[in-house]
């Protein structure tokens, strides 16, 4: 690549954290200055938990994918998106052109496109991409990957990053993102079994062809404790509904309430409780934008006994009533 704008020095050595990459001429952009001085995978600080890079507030669309261009997000930051995690996000990234330097759990590549990279939830993850980069970010919530994992009996190999460096299946997978994305944005009949269709189409491909091995796993001690955390995850998917309190999810993993809420805490940044009021929420937000369901019909199936009582644990948490959230969420545009 030729031009000012595309100069970047990706001649990165593995291991060197994305903090340390440099940029020609006495100026770095200001990100990456920012970054230098920042949380970047160093020993002893800590890595930034966001829902999606940069934003704070919960993940409170009804959809359980979200995709945007490479550059969207990227551009904003000096196209550099500093090391940080997802507690229950998992995300594909699809760098159809340009060249990407990609971080994982410490760990550093570069590639040039087409490559296909798949990142799990908790997975601390950065990435430094050139200024001609075209692509898509595709975001999965944990409830559509568990179902897209169970669906292709791949739970295992989709708790581990994976990479594809494209050949020949370059052109069909640039298709599937391309009208991922268009799909997304549209809104149009059939929008959420199509985006299930296209996701479980890109993982195939991710899968079948003989993806790159995954990084090595976390240390033991940290592994364990993601690992109790997502078995936490998968018994709050089965019993969300049933409102069991947070000593029966203990109980099933032999651990101690303090203890579940500690992992809770430091990998997802919430409370044990605090997790299940999240996927409680999701599904009435759900419910609630893509059902004509009555408010008292929604409460009942999340098995709220009293209607009163789940909206104003909806507007608690919401800031605003069931009814208001919904109208909400018939107003949002048609074309994205």
């Amino acid at each position: 690549m030729h031009g000012r704008g595309h100069d970047r020095d990706f001649s990165l050595t593995p291991g060197i954290l994305l903090s340390s990459i440099t940029y020609p001429g006495p100026h770095r952009p200001r990100e990456e200055a920012r970054m230098a001085g920042s949380a970047s995978a160093r020993p002893g600080t800590s890595i930034p938990l966001f829902p999606l890079y940069g934003e704070r507030t919960p993940w409170q669309a009804p959809d359980l994918v979200h995709c945007e261009t490479i550059a969207s997000r990227s551009r904003r930051h000096g196209w550099v998106i500093a090391p940080h995690r997802h507690a229950d996000l998992a995300q594909l990234l699809w760098v159809g052109r340009g060249r990407v330097a990609i971080q994982l759990d410490g760990r550093e590549h570069r590639a040039q496109g087409p490559v296909l990279q798949f990142v799990p939830p908790l997975c601390v993850h950065g990435f430094v991409f050139s200024e001609d980069v075209q692509g898509h970010v595709v975001t999965l919530a944990a409830p559509m990957l568990a179902g897209l994992a169970e669906e292709l009996g791949a739970a295992g190999e989709l708790r581990q990053p994976l990479r594809l460096r494209v050949g020949e299946a370059g052109s069909g997978l640039a298709a599937t993102f391309a009208q991922l994305h268009e799909e997304y944005h549209q809104r149009a009949p059939g929008r959420e079994a199509m985006l299930r269709a296209l996701c479980l189409q890109a993982l195939v491909h991710l899968l079948r062809h003989q993806a790159e091995p995954g990084e090595p796993e976390p240390a033991p001690p940290r592994r364990a404790r993601e690992r109790q955390l997502e078995r936490y995850r998968e018994l709050v998917e089965q019993h969300f509904r049933k409102h069991l309190p947070v000593g029966y999810f203990a109980q099933r993993l032999g651990i101690s309430i303090a203890s579940l809420n500690r992992i809770c805490r430091e990998l997802a940044g919430s409370s044990a409780q605090g997790l299940l009021h999240q996927r409680l929420l999701l599904e009435a937000n759900r419910d609630l934008a893509y059902t004509h369901k009555p408010v008292q019909v929604v409460a009942e199936e999340l098995g709220f006994s009293d209607p009163a009582y789940f909206s104003r644990f909806f507007s608690r948490a919401m800031g605003c009533p069931p009814s208001a959230y919904r109208a909400r969420a018939a107003r949002l545009p048609k074309d994205g």
